[in-house]
């Protein structure tokens, strides 16, 4: 490879990293979201998983088994998501965002794990993962006993 496309290349790549990470402080409000985004967006993801718990029970009932039923359908999810996203005031984009974040950011996760605790009064999976443990760990030592 010629060295001048060699340094184009280089060139291109080095632009395009810069373009696509954010500044660090811009970085710092793209990866945190406070308390009260969580909540929102668990609020949010609660009522989204409503909907889609409701029209996936009608696009498997008999009825529905036709392509227009089916169409329409799907068509009445993606209106109800957009209403449901409209409502709470967050663009598709920001409800990726949260979603991503609260995905790959094991604190994040943990706040919006007990804010979902919170919010529908079941316990989290933390809170299950430490009965559980404890529960072992009692057995263990009424049978070591």
């Amino acid at each position: 490879m010629p060295r001048a496309s060699f340094h184009a290349m280089v060139a291109s790549f080095v632009l395009v990293s810069l373009a696509a990470s954010p500044s660090s402080a811009q970085g710092q409000n793209a990866t945190q979201l406070s308390r009260d985004e969580i909540v929102a967006y668990a609020k949010v993801e609660l009522d989204l998983g409503k909907v889609r718990d409701s029209v996936h029970a009608e696009l498997a009932q008999a009825r529905n088994k036709t392509r227009e039923a089916q169409e329409q359908l799907q068509e009445k999810l993606r209106t109800r998501i957009e209403e449901i996203l409209h409502h709470a005031g967050m663009a598709e984009k920001e409800y990726q965002r949260r979603t991503y974040l609260v995905s790959t950011d094991p604190e994040q996760r943990k706040v919006y794990e007990e804010v979902l605790g919170e919010l529908t009064g079941q316990p989290t999976i933390a809170q299950l993962q430490a009965t559980s443990a404890g529960a072992s760990a009692a057995a263990a030592a009424r049978g070591a006993g």
